[in-house]
């Protein structure tokens, strides 16, 4: 074995030595350096990812917390209470049933009307039957 030349344990495979001037061996040093950078980089990248990924999982958690007390959250200043919506929609839905109630009525009232123009009782299931005919299931029941 040379005496400068170093052992093969001493030594990582493929690596050129420093201490050689060679074009291989400066291209190496900034491979290397490189590599180191990128390294870097892609660490504060992760680092700072994780931050915003925490902020951002806070403020879905704020969101949340705001939606079940009751609040929009669409900023701060602009919260605005959640009764106003709702109220709409009930307000909606209450005169749908107010309408609903006011059928059902006037169909019971017709029935009623049918039944007592009936001078025998047994001809009931066939004023019931044309009722329910004209409303469809929807009629009252006798």
């Amino acid at each position: 074995m040379d005496e400068d030349r170093p052992a093969d344990s001493e030594r990582a495979p493929n690596i050129p030595q420093a201490d050689n001037s060679s074009p291989a061996s400066a291209m190496f040093e900034a491979l290397t350096v490189e590599l180191q950078a990128r390294d870097e980089e892609r660490g504060r990248e992760l680092k700072s990812g994780h931050d915003s990924e925490d902020k951002m999982r806070e403020g879905v958690a704020q969101q949340l917390v705001l939606a079940a007390a009751g609040l929009d959250a669409i900023g701060e200043k602009s919260w605005t209470a959640v009764d106003d919506t709702p109220l709409q929609r009930s307000r909606t839905r209450r005169r749908f049933e107010k309408r609903v109630r006011k059928a059902n009525a006037k169909e019971k009232r017709e029935l009623q009307a049918a039944l007592a123009e009936l001078t025998q009782p047994a001809l009931a299931y066939k004023a019931a039957v044309e009722v329910y005919r004209r409303y469809g299931a929807e009629a009252g029941r006798v």
